[in-house]
Formats: C-alpha cells, sequence, structure tokens
C-alpha cells in the first residue's frame, strides 16, 4: 500500500491502506516491469493498471461527506496565484 497515504484525510486512507478497498488492486505490492532495452531498473517502465478518475471519483464520493471542514475547503478550486521572485545581481532571489 502508498507509504504516503498519511498525506490524505484520515476518512480517505482505507481507499489506499485497507485491502478489501475497491482501489486496492490500483497499489500492488508487487509489479512487473518492461525495460524496453534499458540497463537500469529505474529507467523500467512499470506495469500496474491504469486508473480511471471516474472510478477514483466513484470511490471517494460517500467519503467527501466525511471530510473535516479544514479538508473540505482543500478540496475546491479556489484562487489562482502567481508567485515572482524578484532576482538579484546574481539571478538568485533576494
Amino acid at each position: 500500500m502508498p507509504h504516503r497515504s498519511s498525506l490524505l484525510p484520515e476518512s480517505v486512507q482505507p481507499l489506499l491502506t485497507n485491502e478489501a478497498s475497491e482501489l486496492a488492486d490500483l497499489y500492488p505490492r508487487t509489479f512487473a516491469t518492461d525495460r524496453n532495452g534499458k540497463i537500469n531498473d529505474w529507467e523500467a517502465v512499470v506495469l500496474i493498471p491504469f486508473v480511471s478518475a471516474d472510478r477514483i471519483r466513484a470511490a471517494l464520493a460517500p467519503l467527501l461527506p466525511t471530510l473535516d471542514a479544514a479538508a473540505a475547503a482543500r478540496n475546491q478550486h479556489g484562487q489562482p496565484y502567481v508567485h515572482i521572485a524578484q532576482l538579484g545581481i546574481a539571478g538568485l532571489a533576494d
């Protein structure tokens, strides 16, 4: 199961950590790789199932009402922000 599932809201984490989850097959413990002529393991393509956004939305739908106010607010579109660094003489941000 994913090591970073703890970054998700607590009520959503079982989708990634529970072996009986309807999404458990998307997080296999072992998987095949295709090196496709490459030498190093890290160059290989990991062969895991493709993810359907509709499937994830369906699994999340019953959990969304359980989100606390802060998590629900993070799950909304907000105002876009543009961050501009002011560069100094060396080209680094001041």
